[in-house]
């Protein structure tokens, strides 16, 4: 007979669940580029990168108010009661003459809200990949930084005349994390 007691009521083993491997070593060298930054995409890094530059943006590169000016036939156009000459429109005719007129001031910058929510975004997509979701992880960050490009990618080009370089940079980054995140969400390469 064996040493149970049938009387014995006791809780059944239950299979332990391993911790989080948390890999935070950065991926080896092979000598294609490429290659190494598709590698990179299983690391929280670059999501990292790209949430903390979102979080100091308006720090570094705060939003300047310009006052932006138009044109009386710019007006005219929007009034509707400017005539068009053929192949010269008013604005190409008048530009900005003595008659000039003040529009609305215009924020030049990322928006402080803007950053926030990206940035956290981003670094909630970090935290994912760290947590060892590799799969989530990187849809959410290629899903958000492609969200971050189609908001402010072609204002940040534009906020290059005001000599905001920042939100170009951080633009260059969420493509570079849409690209590697995206390949690798689309692709399956999950280990």
């Amino acid at each position: 007979m064996s040493d149970q007691n049938p009387n014995d009521v006791s809780t059944p083993e239950v299979a332990s669940v391993p911790p989080p491997n948390h890999n935070l070593a950065l991926p080896i060298y092979s000598g294609h580029p490429l290659r190494y930054v598709y590698q990179l995409s299983t690391t929280p890094y670059p999501a990292l990168l790209q949430g903390s530059m979102l979080l100091m943006a308006p720090y570094l590169s705060p939003q300047l108010p310009i006052q932006m000016v138009a044109s009386n036939s710019t007006l005219a156009q929007r009034a509707g009661t400017a005539k068009n000459n053929g192949w010269f429109s008013p604005k190409v005719q008048d530009s900005m003459g003595p008659f000039a007129r003040t529009k609305r001031v215009q924020n030049v910058g990322l928006s402080g809200r803007s950053a926030l929510l990206f940035g956290l975004v981003s670094l909630a997509g970090s935290w994912m990949i760290f947590d060892d979701d590799l799969e989530s992880g990187s849809g959410f960050t290629a899903a958000w930084s492609g969200l971050y490009l189609l908001l402010n990618g072609k204002a940040s080009i534009k906020w290059l005349q005001y000599g905001k370089m920042w939100p170009l940079l951080v633009s260059g980054v969420a493509l570079g994390n849409t690209a590697m995140y995206g390949r690798r969400f689309l692709t399956g390469g999950f280990d």
